[in-house]
């Protein structure tokens, strides 16, 4: 697949807000245009977007220490100026040289001191260590980041003249990556995810231990459906791949599995860049929503649509309330109804969200959808005499107003969550839910998978 290889001058980078923590003050951005991050990325050598179709080139900033009150909100863009943002970048490269400087200095003066008196050995091993420590610190920098920025210097970007802030985006970009997602786009699946309608009559759900994420596995033992793949955007490439290949044995004893990606945020996607090309291969098919706007989440979208024979984008259904979202039926089976959203400026609540059943159980993924969607759309639609289990939206977040009624047919509240600082699951969501009849259960806690059994 082949570019044009002219050199074109970007002067603006446009930025999607992917997170923005109030308490905290951490920023997380990534490039909405692929060609613009490419320029930024190459330092202006090259605007090809050939360089990230052969390889996963993390493509989010994070910025650290921005402040409480930078009036900034998830799923807004910043039009900041290209030379500006490439400070940041030269700034980074200097002090990796620096730090290549530094430990070859530290190597000398290691040796240098191996010959001194002891007392000096033990103040040096001292040094040492807390250097290593400073080290594993800095390794720890999380596996989708690009560029860490300091939180002083990007205000004074934020606030400057030549710094425009949009709202929200009302169309798709259309740069070339998503002109070569395009162009694979050739084979389409119109049925419903196969392995969710091959389930048999008892099958297991399971909540993967993945953090402040978001990962789910539905497995009668022979047809194996994940929805979501994503872990803490937190955890560094180590960590990342750690939690895959833990699992990988698991996944590999399915033939043929199904992926459901609820929607493009990074803690609901983000382990596909650990999977390798045989595991889409061998997918039987994939099913994500169309609203996929960071180079991040395009290029593992196209990772997905150049290996898996079958990649179904759906779009969000027309909004008729413009204050309400609701949830419609796209496909129905014997075990399962699936649901996609309707066109919002949020990614949570246009994504997809998935109930199955058995003859007894159900279970709610409801991934990061609004409490009014859930309980309008999904709980007043499933059969009441069931024994209830839901994965609680967002991470224990507040969703809007909770409505599900107290019922003792409500058995487990799963909250798939991890360390963060944004105080989730709140307190607030444990009591509602704890009112309402559930157990509520955490993975944080637990340490591990959480299992639910649906017959």
């Amino acid at each position: 697949m082949n570019f044009s290889k002219a050199k074109k001058k970007y002067t603006t980078a446009r930025l999607y807000i992917e997170d923005y923590n109030h308490y905290t003050g951490e920023l997380w951005l990534d490039f909405i245009n692929a060609n613009e991050f490419c320029y930024f990325n190459s330092m202006g050598d090259s605007d090809s977007i050939e360089q990230i179709l052969d390889r996963y080139i993390p493509s989010m900033i994070y910025v650290r220490g921005i402040g409480k009150d930078a009036g900034l909100r998830h799923g807004s863009v910043l039009e900041v100026p290209m030379d500006r943002l490439s400070e940041f970048r030269s700034i980074s490269k200097q002090r990796y040289k620096e730090e290549q400087r530094h430990e070859e200095e530290r190597r000398y003066e290691e040796e240098r001191y191996e010959v001194e008196r002891r007392y000096e050995k033990q103040r040096y091993e001292e040094e040492r260590m807390y250097e290593e420590e400073r080290y594993e610190e800095e390794q720890r920098l999380p596996a989708d980041v690009n560029m860490t920025v300091g939180g002083e210097a990007f205000l004074n970007l934020l606030n400057s003249e030549s710094t425009k802030r949009i709202d929200y985006l009302s169309d798709f970009v259309y740069d070339d990556l998503y002109i070569a997602i395009g162009r694979l786009l050739n084979r389409y699946w119109e049925g419903p995810p196969c392995n969710l309608d091959k389930l048999k009559k008892s099958f297991d759900v399971k909540i993967w231990d993945v953090g402040q994420g978001n990962t789910n596995s539905i497995s009668d033992g022979t047809n194996l459906t994940l929805f979501d793949i994503g872990c803490s955007k937190h955890f560094n490439k180590q960590e990342q791949q750690k939690i895959w290949n833990n699992h990988l044995n698991y996944v590999n004893a399915h033939d043929r599995p199904t992926l459901i990606i609820s929607h493009w945020d990074v803690d609901h996607f983000n382990m596909l860049s650990c999977a390798d090309d045989e595991f889409i291969k061998n997918l039987c098919c994939a099913f994500v929503p169309t609203i996929c706007n960071t180079v991040m989440a395009k290029q593992l979208l196209y990772k997905l649509t150049k290996s898996c024979k079958y990649v179904r984008l759906i779009e969000p259904m027309r909004r008729d309330e413009p204050r309400h979202n609701h949830l419609h039926e796209i496909y129905k089976g014997t075990h399962f109804t699936m649901y996609t959203g309707e066109c919002s400026t949020s990614k949570n609540n246009s994504g997809l969200a998935l109930h199955v059943f058995g003859q007894n159980v159900s279970v709610f993924l409801t991934a990061d959808h609004s409490n009014s969607q859930i309980c309008d759309d999904m709980y007043n639609h499933y059969i009441t005499n069931h024994e209830l289990n839901i994965v609680v939206p967002h991470h224990g977040a507040r969703c809007g107003v909770f409505g599900i009624p107290n019922s003792c047919n409500n058995k487990s509240a799963i909250i798939s969550v991890g360390k963060n600082s944004y105080k989730h699951p709140l307190q607030e969501v444990i009591d509602n839910y704890t009112a309402a009849g559930f157990e509520v259960l955490r993975t944080d806690w637990e340490r591990k998978d959480i299992d639910i059994k649906v017959h």
